[in-house]
């Protein structure tokens, strides 16, 4: 089976602050986190996305609640840029999840992953 991936990684941002990036203000009822999605061309790999975020200084973003997912989407990710599409399966930006095939509770599609 070939596979695809898009060349986006959604960085959550500690330090200093890149000009690209948004706020989840604590007064949107956010976490006060930086985040910035970063499109550095086709075939990026998870590894890449998360070498990429720490040499910027950040880690991927590893949304906890589904309100924080959402907002990253809606404020990161509406641009359809940031979105691969093949055979009716839709791809995305990298986030700090991995599914970890060595994990002793690894099975498709739900196990092993880890943040």
């Amino acid at each position: 089976m070939k596979r695809y991936a898009i060349g986006v990684a959604v960085l959550a941002v500690t330090g200093s602050v890149c000009a690209q990036a948004d706020q989840w203000t604590e007064a949107e009822g956010g976490n006060g986190h930086w985040y910035e999605a970063v499109y550095v061309g086709p075939n990026l790999s998870w590894s890449m996305a998360n070498s990429l975020a720490i040499q910027s200084g950040g880690d991927l973003a590893t949304p906890v609640t589904s309100e924080e997912d959402n907002w990253i989407i809606s404020t990161l990710l509406s641009d359809d840029t940031h979105w691969g599409y093949n055979n009716n399966y839709a791809f995305g930006p990298h986030i700090g999840g991995w599914q970890n095939f060595d994990s002793p509770d690894y099975s498709e599609p739900g196990g092993g992953w880890e943040w």
